[in-house]
Order: C-alpha cells, then sequence, then structure tokens
C-alpha cells in the first residue's frame, strides 16, 4: 500500500493541473465540450432552496425536487417520486402541498443554477424503509385523521354544551343578586 501512495499523489496532481482547462461532469449529468478534458467526481448534487420546504436539484435535465423527504420528478406531465435522486421513480398518485403551491411551471427548473446568495445544500439519500412506509400507510393515515376529526367535532360540541350550561348558570346567578338587591333597597325604605 505504501508503494502506491506516491503514484496516486502524482496522478491526482497531474489530474488536478490539466483538469481545470475542460469541463467537470458529475454522477446525474455529462455535457463536455468536444475535444476537452473531462474529470469525472463522484460528488453528490446540490439543491438549491426554492421555496419554504421546497428544494431544486441543481443541474438535472428533468426538473427533480426535494420535499417532504422525498425527491420527486417532472417528466412528460406526470410527477415521479423516489427515495433517492438516483433512480426508483415511481408514478405519484399526488403532489406534495410545497410544490403545488409554489411551482408554478415545473420546466423552469431544468438545468437549475441557484442565484448567489441563494441557500444550497448537498443532496442526500433518504431513508427508504422510513419512505416507504409513510407513503404506503397513507390511507391508513387518512383513516386516523378521519377518527380524529370525528373525536374533534364531538369535542367542540361538548365544549359548546358546557358553554351554554355555564351561561344558563351565569344568568340564574346575576338574576338572583338583582332579586336579592331589590328585596334588600325595597326592606331599607321600608325601615325608613
Amino acid at each position: 500500500m505504501k508503494k502506491y501512495v506516491p503514484h496516486l499523489l502524482a496522478g491526482a496532481l497531474v489530474v488536478g493541473l490539466f483538469g481545470t482547462t475542460g469541463s467537470v461532469a458529475r454522477a446525474g449529468y455529462v455535457a463536455p465540450a468536444p475535444g476537452a478534458a473531462v474529470v469525472v467526481t463522484a460528488d453528490t448534487p446540490s439543491l438549491a432552496y426554492v421555496a419554504p420546504n421546497v428544494w431544486a436539484m441543481q443541474g438535472y435535465a428533468e426538473p427533480t425536487f426535494y420535499v417532504d423527504g422525498g425527491y420527486w420528478m417532472y417528466r412528460g406531465g406526470y410527477w415521479y417520486r423516489s427515495y433517492t435522486y438516483r433512480g426508483g421513480w415511481v408514478r405519484a398518485g399526488y403532489v406534495p402541498y410545497g410544490i403545488r403551491t409554489y411551482v408554478r411551471n415545473p420546466y423552469r427548473y431544468r438545468h437549475y443554477r441557484a442565484r448567489r446568495g441563494v441557500r444550497v445544500r448537498r443532496a442526500y439519500r433518504v431513508n427508504r424503509r422510513a419512505y416507504r412506509t409513510r407513503y404506503r400507510n397513507r390511507r391508513a393515515i387518512r383513516r386516523n385523521n378521519r377518527r380524529v376529526i370525528r373525536h374533534n367535532r364531538r369535542v367542540m360540541r361538548h365544549n359548546r354544551r358546557v358553554i351554554r350550561h355555564n351561561r344558563r348558570v351565569h344568568r340564574r346567578k346575576v338574576r338572583r343578586k338583582r332579586r336579592r338587591d331589590r328585596v334588600r333597597r325595597v326592606r331599607k325604605r321600608r325601615k325608613d
């Protein structure tokens, strides 16, 4: 191993010196100029902040976004989702709120490059198991949400009843107090 280290360092130096005149191609897109030296790096692509909870992939041929713990790509008029930016795209049945609300024209984000001052971070693979269970259990989540909504409605009805009851009790107390005050005034007048 020790005898290969100088050769590796020399190779890296040569690539660093002569590779700077060409273009750099990253995993995900390759478009070098003809005849130019190409340096291929296995960097993860970067994400640029687009809107609240919406990040766009920089330099991708298709508009790809990172939203709600998963990747979403727009191709041919349909949305696709995946747990990784590398592949495994499945046609999506719905589009996340962030994309629906803030991304009006997805094709605007083809080969996207963030302007200066925009937040940029590295893309990462999503926890596959958590992502799958999140979207497989969507029906169960909706069912549970319906139960919660029904429960909240019952609680609201009960609270309205309690409020009405408290108003009635308060009115009774106020009436009793007024009656007592009248009776006291009348007794005072009679004594005088």
